[in-house]
């Protein structure tokens, strides 16, 4: 049976000119093209899944890769897009900037990390001068304590053979914690060696992917196999990429907001660490619920503890929930409307299925990756009622 190409390449037909439809059926009447193409795009998803986490230590870095791949080129189309004198900053100096930027930003992080990494320290084993422990003074007052005891309470020393035995008691659990040491000294150089080398095996990853990056459009148009479905793809890859950038830029925006909000809050208060938890809010907030929740719960737990005064507590609380929500539910659905038209239901789960299949980093992906499934979804018609029922007005 022949196929014919659809004329019209608009915005319009993207959802349908990318599948030839068998010639002389109708729109709405073709039960078993579409189930074909479900079953087929059902299967496929199964094997992508199965292979994300069968071979996640490799595919891990390279989603790292990709990620950072995609943020350096949506801040060097920033710095590009901005108007200098008679001229825009070159590419390729717009890209220079952007991985400087973020390297920039990756420092600060850090370093915001190990000061206070260095103050909890201080605080827990405060320095004063001294090394180690003064065995002279503790003997000192024991004596002084001994002394202190009534005379006629019975005080007897321990023999010789006693005090051996202690000795050797005292010994052997030295010997066993400088064994336990070892090991976790062991296991902590094992998991730098390891993550060194995750770092070495994404930035090769990085590195190929800008030096192949010049030569995506070509490979997609030889895979579409002529210039009409190619168009038809390009606007499907030109709606995701919009998706995923206002998700970007809101949701570095929001978080941003929330993280200063909140900060202000733990200085106001004289919160020990203000800076490390104004980082976590900023961070857990691009995980959707429940990094709010942990955001506010973390840092509560710690001034539970540190505060003995139950009203500054709960003041406390009130306001970082009362920041959160304000810009969570209050100011971000307003600037992003219906951006990314996922049902809260669909993020919850796939919440749970990114991060039971990648872990923490499966948590920060979730959305962008279902919103890249709903679009794509969107674009057959045999699988446009999934995109349906994933959105969260049933408009798509």
């Amino acid at each position: 049976m022949q196929t014919t190409e659809p004329n019209d390449t608009s915005p319009t037909v993207a959802h349908s000119a990318v599948v030839n439809r068998p010639e002389g059926v109708a729109h709405g009447s073709r039960p078993g093209w579409n189930f074909l193409i479900f079953t087929a795009g059902v299967l496929i998803f199964t094997l992508a899944i199965f292979a994300a986490y069968q071979w996640r230590s490799l595919i891990i870095p390279l989603v790292i890769s990709v990620v950072f791949w995609y943020l350096i080129n949506l801040l060097a189309r920033g710095f590009h897009a901005i108007p200098m004198a008679q001229a825009r900053m070159p590419m390729w100096l717009s890209t220079i900037f952007a991985i400087v930027t973020i390297c920039l930003a990756m420092w600060v992080i850090y370093s915001i990390v190990a000061s206070q990494a260095t103050r909890a320290l201080q605080l827990i084993f405060p320095q004063d001068g001294t090394s180690g422990i003064d065995v002279g003074q503790l003997v000192q007052s024991i004596r002084d304590l001994l002394n202190l005891l009534p005379a006629w309470l019975p005080v007897e020393l321990p023999t010789n053979e006693e005090l051996a035995g202690s000795l050797s008691s005292i010994f052997n659990d030295l010997e066993r914690s400088m064994n336990t040491l070892w090991r976790t000294t062991s296991s902590t150089i094992n998991q730098v060696t390891a993550t060194l080398s995750t770092v070495a095996l994404i930035l090769l990853y990085l590195a190929f992917i800008f030096m192949e990056q010049g030569t995506f459009q070509s490979k997609i148009k030889a895979l579409t196999g002529d210039e009409a479905n190619y168009k038809n793809w390009s606007l499907v890859a030109g709606n995701i990429s919009r998706k995923l950038n206002s998700y970007v830029v809101i949701k570095t925006s929001m978080s941003l907001i929330t993280a200063v909000i909140s900060l202000v809050i733990y200085l106001s208060f004289g919160v020990e660490f203000a800076l490390f938890w104004a980082l976590l809010v900023f961070v857990l907030n691009f995980i959707p619920v429940v990094g709010s929740i942990i955001a506010v719960i973390l840092p509560m737990i710690v001034i539970a503890i540190s505060f003995d005064n139950w009203v500054t507590i709960i003041s406390l609380g009130v306001l970082l929930t009362a920041a959160q929500q304000l810009v969570g539910s209050f100011i971000e659905p307003r600037v992003a409307g219906s951006a990314l038209n996922l049902s809260p239901l669909v993020i919850l789960i796939s919440l749970g299925a990114w991060g039971a299949l990648w872990g923490v980093l499966g948590l920060f992906l979730a959305v962008p990756l279902t919103v890249m499934l709903t679009t794509v979804l969107a674009t057959f018609d045999g699988t446009r009622w999934v995109a349906v029922l994933l959105s969260q007005n049933g408009k798509i």
